[in-house]
């Protein structure tokens, strides 16, 4: 039971509730290695063929290089608003109320891909190859977005005991799988099975060559979408203006580890062929050579527990810039409504998680919705690659304007650049490689994002439209003693 005695943040959260290793686990599931393995591994072989870990590699690079930039901007200031306050106070105004919603329409659109897979993919579990009711599937969807919700407003402590118990979990099951892949790989003649070579991490793997592995990193850029989910809890993290940021690099250099490991094993268990033919089931297909029913089953069960943790995590993420803005009168005040008990922005987070399921209803029932939405939730990684690039932009004007080209920042300041600069590339590239419908529907969203930054500029009283760029001794509010114009 939270008592009455808890501190709490700025902004009434509740302060000191996690410590590192909290953060750190919010990085880790939020990213969901496992489920982005499953999702993904059909779909880099057919574009880069076997050099898809090289293609992990980069992209995990790439992102590492961004994560420093997030990093040193929590480092300046530490909020649950953290994405739209750092580049309305670098950049503008306008264009922080636009990345505020460009990271709400994230958590949503992701989750609204989530829950689509979870009832279906836990039923599938339960009862393999049996073909359930649309009403069926909606009504487990929803059950489960119901307990995201009831943990999300619990607060981020409970969530994360229960982060750390699906990951242990998790991770133990799938390297169980990893283990027997490798022994099937290593002592199999069937044609198409391949055990792990160094040559994957050559672009002679990739049939298409560069163009086949620019197009590949485009997911590899998003891949790890979720990464950040610490910067978002830094109020209620023990340290906030380092812990989190430290937390998010150490997250990301773990899921590159994790996602290494797992696409050079898994791609060689059968040929690239069946493996593509299975798509997002790849794992659970995997699963069936590796063992036999109902052993075969953890593998899957282990995908969705993933799955849970990223929704789960996906939502408070979301929920607390939402909140945040709220707060700020950049969005209505009522949004910012905090549960007096357990401190935490509970009407954010039910209409972050009761809309999906909502979503869901069409969905279940036309076939033309699914096309619809499969090409929203598609877009969902050009809108990654968008924030991916504007906050390491918000880092470097924050470096020129704030910190007068110190010395001593700038390995941090050149990392960040070389790290949005590629995610810009990135993201030009996605629109051109992607399918048109996904790259259309990013483009308008990207698009009713930054228009709706001016028009709340336009007609908004909050103060947040009439602050100065970057006052350090006004604007940081850092924690007593704490200098957060030096590295620490």
């Amino acid at each position: 039971m939270i008592e009455a005695t808890h501190q709490e943040s700025r902004r009434g959260l509740l302060a000191g509730a996690i410590g590192f290793g909290g953060d750190f686990i919010a990085s880790l599931a939020c990213s969901g290695p496992t489920t982005g393995v499953a999702y993904t591994l059909a779909t880099l072989l057919a574009i880069s063929g076997l050099a898809s870990p090289l293609v992990v590699l980069t992209g995990g690079i790439v992102v590492l290089l961004v994560a420093v930039g997030y990093a040193r901007l929590n480092r300046w200031r530490a909020d649950a608003g953290a994405p739209y306050i750092w580049v309305g106070r670098t950049i503008a105004p306008p264009i922080g109320f636009a990345v505020g919603m460009l990271a709400i329409a994230i958590g949503f659109l992701v989750n609204i891909g989530n829950i689509t897979l979870a009832g279906s993919y836990l039923l599938s579990i339960v009862s393999p190859g049996t073909v359930f009711p649309g009403i069926i599937i909606w009504i487990v969807a929803s059950l489960y977005m119901a307990a995201v919700i009831f943990l999300a407003v619990r607060g981020i402590r409970p969530s994360i005991r229960v982060q750390t118990t699906i990951l242990i979990a998790e991770y133990a099951i799938v390297l169980s799988f990893a283990i027997l892949a490798l022994l099937h790989e290593l002592g199999s003649n069937a044609p198409g099975v391949s055990a792990p070579s160094l040559s994957y991490f050559s672009i002679g793997s990739s049939p298409n060559g560069w163009t086949g592995f620019a197009t590949a990193l485009v997911i590899g850029g998003f891949l790890f979408g979720g990464w950040e989910a610490p910067l978002l809890f830094s109020e209620e993290s023990k340290n906030p203006n380092f812990s989190p940021g430290r937390a998010a690099i150490v997250g990301v250099l773990s899921a590159l580890v994790w996602y290494l490991l797992l696409f050079v094993i898994f791609q060689g268990v059968a040929s690239p062929a069946n493996i593509e033919a299975h798509g997002a089931d790849v794992l659970g297909y995997a699963s069936t050579i590796l063992a036999p029913d109902p052993w075969a089953r953890f593998l899957p069960l282990a995908v969705f527990s993933a799955l849970f943790a990223a929704t789960q995590m996906q939502l408070t993420e979301a929920s607390r810039v939402m909140f945040a803005m709220g707060q700020d009168r950049v969005l209505p005040r009522f949004v910012a409504k905090l549960h007096p008990r357990f401190r935490t922005p509970w009407v954010a987070a039910l209409i972050l998680g009761i809309l999906p399921p909502l979503v869901l209803i069409p969905y279940l029932i036309s076939s033309e919705a699914i096309t619809v939405i499969g090409d929203i939730v598609g877009s969902v990684g050009l809108l990654y690659l968008a924030m991916y690039t504007i906050i390491p932009l918000a880092c470097v004007v924050f470096f020129f304007r704030a910190l007068r080209g110190r010395s001593s920042e700038v390995p941090t300041i050149v990392a960040t650049f070389i790290g949005g600069a590629t995610m810009l590339f990135l993201l030009a590239w996605g629109f051109h490689t992607q399918p048109a419908a996904a790259a259309i529907v990013g483009g308008i969203a990207l698009a009713i994002c930054l228009i709706s930054g001016f028009i709340a500029a336009m007609f908004s009283k909050s103060d947040f439209f009439r602050s100065r760029p970057i006052d350090l001794t006004a604007d940081a509010r850092p924690a007593p003693g704490v200098d957060v114009t030096r590295q620490p």
